[in-house]
């Protein structure tokens, strides 16, 4: 329910600010659990692994982040600096790559996309 919802998100952030973070831990694998799709419930479980130091963990919700959201940037970054926290330096390094691909192939739509503008003014 969405009362439930909005109690569980507030237990996540009190705990996190109290410093109890194996209960706001707790709470947040609940809400992670129930929606799998919902960034801010995802990230803040990465960021309670984390606090907890829990990198093998963080990874695999960053692995699944980058899964359902396979455009977003940030995501694939942070997930090549968590690989980097853990020693996993070939798998970061392999996401640097496709992040920079992705980016060469987006600047050079809009290079294109510029040029043809410039040509079609003329």
């Amino acid at each position: 329910s969405k009362n439930k919802k909005k109690f569980f998100s507030n237990a996540i952030i009190v705990n996190k600010i109290l410093g109890v973070n194996d209960v706001a831990l707790a709470f947040a694998k609940e809400c992670a659990a129930a929606e799998p799709k919902n960034e801010w419930y995802q990230l803040t479980l990465v960021e309670c692994y984390r606090t907890l130091k829990q990198y093998n963990n963080s990874v695999k919700v960053q692995e699944n982040l980058v899964k359902s959201f396979p455009n977003n940037t940030e995501f694939k970054e942070n997930l090549a600096i968590e690989y980097t926290y853990i020693g996993q330096y070939e798998k970061a390094y392999h996401l640097y790559n496709d992040l920079e691909k992705q980016f060469s192939s987006e600047i050079l739509g809009i290079f294109y996309s510029v040029q043809s503008d410039a040509v079609n003014l003329n």
